[in-house]
């Protein structure tokens, strides 16, 4: 009778640890959501501005925590501030807040923005750009309007924070987005320890597309030929932003794409980098059938938590066939 119910209070502790658990250790989904942005603003010396932009963006809820993890949107006519594109500022957290953990609920989300633009430069805030709507659902369909004052921005460069440009107003579509899967076999060359090291990966990927921003959710990429080195996984960063950029809302176009890694080796340890690893293609659809070949400079990788830096394996160049999942199987 005794070892029964030793077994019976076993079994019961098994089922019940992960739901007692789950809030803790159950990390939160992401989710991916279109936007379209109408922003009033003012240029120092030039006067108001109407912006319209379009793009992709992921967040990611935990009770009544909404975490925005990326985003980017790109003015679909500039004017003479030239091509403009607006990102999260990685230096500071977008965070927000639900009313209620259930439906409908108030949502209002802080954004810390940083603004490229050909004519004004890099330019960043102190201040959040604050939007708030009423929701009926996550990933959410309705308009956001602002919450806040408005938001100076300055050069990132400028010790003397001298505003630019300054955000008035944003009211902003948002519904949810579709993503896109792909398939991914990739040759790459590296050197670790001054020696050349060539890696064949391969494995999936998700990304969001709005107008013509791209953004990438998920990347798992596993070496089938680790020599030397070892078990390989290449993955997403998840501390920055895989954003990139196609030519155009039309097909053909040429698809410029910016991954932050995280490599996973059981020799050299969890190294990541500062730069981006950088492909482009001239692709005929979404999701794509082409040859994305390198088109940046060589990325230095450290491993995590390393102040020094120091480089352990450097990605020197990558040649990758991207496919839909199906085909590249």
């Amino acid at each position: 009778m005794n070892r029964f119910r030793i077994l019976f209070l076993l079994v019961l502790f098994a089922a019940l640890a992960p739901v007692a658990g789950y809030p803790k250790d159950t990390p939160a989904a992401s989710q991916g959501v279109e936007i379209t942005s109408h922003v009033k603003g003012t240029v120092a010396g030039a006067g108001p501005v109407d912006l319209t932009l379009v793009g992709v963006a992921a967040h990611t809820l935990s009770g009544r925590s909404v975490i925005f993890t990326a985003k980017q949107l790109v003015a679909r006519e500039a004017g003479n501030l030239g091509p403009l594109t607006v990102t999260l500022n990685p230096q500071r957290k977008s965070v927000g807040t639900l009313s209620s953990r259930t439906f409908p609920a108030t949502h209002k989300q802080s954004f810390f923005l940083r603004i490229q633009s050909e004519k004004l430069g890099t330019l960043v805030s102190d201040a959040p750009v604050i939007l708030s709507a009423r929701i009926e659902s996550t990933p959410p369909t309705a308009t956001y309007k602002s919450a806040g004052g408005p938001v100076q921005f300055y050069r990132e460069d400028d010790p003397g924070k001298k505003p630019v440009f300054t955000i008035q107003e944003v009211t902003s579509d948002v519904k949810p987005a579709a993503s896109q899967a792909v398939y991914i076999k990739s040759r790459v060359t590296a050197r670790v320890n001054n020696k050349e090291v060539s890696l064949q990966l391969a494995g999936p990927a998700t990304h969001l597309l709005s107008g013509t921003s791209v953004l990438f959710t998920t990347k798992r990429l596993v070496a089938v030929n680790p020599g030397d080195i070892g078990p390989l996984t290449i993955t997403l960063n998840p501390q920055r932003s895989s954003v990139g950029t196609l030519s155009s809302e039309k097909f053909p176009a040429d698809h410029r794409q910016s991954f932050f890694l995280q490599i996973n080796s059981k020799r050299l340890g969890t190294l990541v980098s500062d730069d981006p690893v950088i492909v482009a293609a001239r692709i005929e659809s979404s999701p794509p059938r082409a040859t994305y070949k390198s088109d940046g400079k060589p990325v230095a990788f450290y491993k995590r938590g390393d102040r020094s830096k120091k480089p352990v394996l450097t990605i020197e160049s990558v040649e990758s066939d991207v496919t839909p999942p199906a085909a590249g199987r």
